[in-house]
């Protein structure tokens, strides 16, 4: 028989082995988190450690050798310039080497772009009185193109707007620029998006019956508190919601109750969960899971051998529809493709992060493959991504709203412009609805915006 000293030290080795395990795997853990952050591969690039150098990149900067390159081309004489044909004399009367007089040589062209800055010009209108002698009413006239009681013409409220709300640039930059008071500039786009408070409902109209929608959402900040920014977008519109919670709320409020036509691309948040139409789940975020598997057990060759069949569908999923135009052959190719990760999603593995990845794909198989019955569903939600970019920016730059009323404004007037930008070709749609408003029509601001919009 073994003596009890005996088995004590077993017994004590083997809880050693367990913790020297879990240390092991701590520090691996530990190790991964210091190189790519503490979300993996899913952490913001201004949250990575440690950013990987770009000396010794495999592609050089600059053009390409021997490529005939673009050069400064003459302006054609048929383009409007503003000043054309300004005379420039030779100052020098000698030839500054052997010093004989210089005869005229005719004359050579050379194109110059030039900028004007910015600048705000204060106009003095001298407006006329007319006095009713039975009332005596008096009528005055009315400046065109200028809101009542508003100080700024309507050009400029467009401008504003435009390089605030669409473009990004500081409402502090602007008040530098303009030499006006930043509270006067954000007191004029409060009351720019009193105009278009209707436009977001409708543009929610237009969204719901779309036949491929989008959704994400990121965080903000509004007056100090924590808060989310949701982004809606299709292929014409693009709709923005400041809220204060994560909450479905917000999906409801857009999507409403009824049943909807058409799919929903999103990432697996439950948020989305009871939207009254067709998910289908971003495979970006799933290819980002699967490779983070690699990276999380790296000395598991089933892992390894896992991703390495995995992985490569999941990014043909998604390129598929780009390298297909033809519906017919896509429709072909994608049933294949799909069937290839039902059945790696089905066979047998023995690692429990395998087990969990396969059984998500056999759970959610009816919010996985609508991408393979139609190429006009993304397998991705690179687009609501890509709208959200300009938001995320403005985020890092303000940190936020600073109060309610400017959260608003800014998902008013963003929705209302994104949107027209998408739609429109014109680049004064946005100030000739206002001048339309300012003149008295009775037509809705989203019909002077979008009229004839498909949806």
């Amino acid at each position: 028989m073994e003596c009890q000293e005996c088995i004590k030290k077993a017994e004590l080795i083997k809880e050693l082995q367990a913790k020297l395990e879990i240390a092991k795997q701590q520090i691996a853990d530990l190790e991964r988190r210091s190189q790519v952050g503490f979300f993996g591969s899913s952490t913001p690039s201004s949250k990575i450690p440690v950013k990987a150098s770009s000396k010794g990149a495999s592609k050089s900067g600059g053009a390409r050798l021997h490529h005939p390159g673009h050069g400064r081309k003459c302006i054609q004489h048929t383009e409007q310039t503003k000043e054309a044909g300004i005379p420039i004399s030779v100052p020098e009367e000698y030839c500054p080497d052997c010093q004989r007089e210089l005869h005229k040589h005719g004359s050579k062209e050379r194109t110059v772009l030039d900028a004007t800055p910015m600048q705000v010009n204060t106009v003095l209108y001298e407006l006329e009185q007319k006095r009713c002698p039975r009332c005596k009413k008096v009528i005055t006239a009315k400046v065109p193109m200028v809101l009542p009681k508003c100080l700024f013409s309507n050009q400029l409220l467009n401008l504003i707007a435009k390089q605030h709300y669409l473009y990004g640039l500081t409402m502090g930059h602007l008040a530098k620029q303009t030499h006006i008071g930043i509270g006067s500039l954000f007191s004029a786009m409060h009351d720019l998006a009193l105009m278009f408070e209707s436009v977001p409902d409708a543009l929610i109209a237009n969204y719901r019956v779309s036949s491929v929608k989008h959704a994400d959402e990121t965080t903000w900040r509004t007056d100090g508190k924590n808060g989310y920014a949701w982004i809606f977008s299709s292929s014409r519109l693009v709709i923005f919601k400041i809220r204060d919670s994560r909450s479905a709320t917000t999906p409801n409020e857009v999507f409403g109750s009824q049943p909807l036509p058409g799919v929903l691309v999103v990432d697996r948040y439950a948020g989305y969960n009871k939207v009254p139409c067709l998910i289908q789940y971003c495979y970006a975020h799933l290819l980002r899971d699967v490779t983070d598997l690699e990276v999380q057990f790296p000395d598991s060759c089933e892992v390894k051998y896992f991703v390495s069949l995995f992985a490569p569908l999941l990014a043909r999923a998604m390129g598929l529809r780009a390298i297909i135009p033809d519906k017919g052959t896509f429709i072909i190719e994608a049933s294949k493709l799909k069937n290839e990760i039902i059945e790696v999603a089905q066979r047998p593995f023995l690692a429990p992060s395998i087990n969990k990845m396969q059984q998500f794909f056999i759970d959610k198989t009816h919010r996985l493959f609508h991408w393979a019955n139609d190429p006009m569903v993304p397998a991705d939600n690179n687009q609501a991504e890509r709208e959200g970019r300009k938001l995320v920016i403005a985020r890092k730059i303000s940190f936020g709203s600073q109060s309610i009323i400017g959260a608003h404004t800014r998902e008013v007037l963003m929705s209302t412009l994104f949107s027209l930008e998408k739609t429109s070709t014109d680049p004064n749609a946005f100030l000739s609805a206002i001048n339309q408003i300012t003149a008295g029509s009775t037509i809705s601001p989203f019909e002077l915006l979008f009229q004839g919009i498909p949806p």
